[in-house]
């Protein structure tokens, strides 16, 4: 498939929908939905939903159930790409780690924009220098993060009062 000129697999494609539609899903969820936004209080205060009734130990498991099922959608979309080995998703940790904190822990939409910073970055590297050089940019950026902005582009700090 050719798109404005670029050619474009099909695994390729169905990868960026996926996303979209993936991030598209866990911000109505996180925003507009009972469960999500006694997830999002418990990820900032967990003693005062406690407090509230929240089911701590049941939006645990919805949370690990998540997080679990969006790996395996990640895994089977990297596989068609990538050499299929024990330490094949090692980079991609790197890049996932790097792009939600640059864009902000405590950000989905940042993370997000993160993510497409990133994917920007080490593929513009890929292409120049070569797929060695693209996993030591992307190292750089997590580390000038870490330095110039703690709480990513788009993370607020959390004061708490002791």
């Amino acid at each position: 498939m050719s798109v404005g000129g670029v050619r474009l697999s099909l695994v390729s494609l169905v990868t960026v929908v996926v996303a979209v539609l993936l991030g598209a899903g866990f911000w109505l969820f996180y925003s507009r939905t009972r469960p999500g936004l006694l997830l999002r209080g418990i990820a900032d205060r967990p003693d005062i939903a406690r407090l509230l009734g929240a089911d701590i130990r049941g939006l645990s498991g919805l949370a690990w159930l998540m997080a679990g099922l969006v790996a395996v959608v990640v895994g089977l979309l990297t596989v068609p790409s990538a050499l299929l080995s024990t330490d094949m998703m090692d980079s991609f940790l790197l890049y996932a780690f790097t792009a939600a904190l640059l864009g902000g822990i405590t950000s989905l939409p940042g993370a997000f924009v993160g993510g497409v910073v990133v994917g920007v970055i080490s593929n513009v590297v890929s292409v120049l220098r070569g797929q060695e050089f693209s996993i030591i940019a992307i190292f750089a950026l997590l580390i000038l993060t870490l330095l110039v902005r703690p709480n990513g582009l788009f993370g607020h700090e959390v004061a708490e009062r002791l």
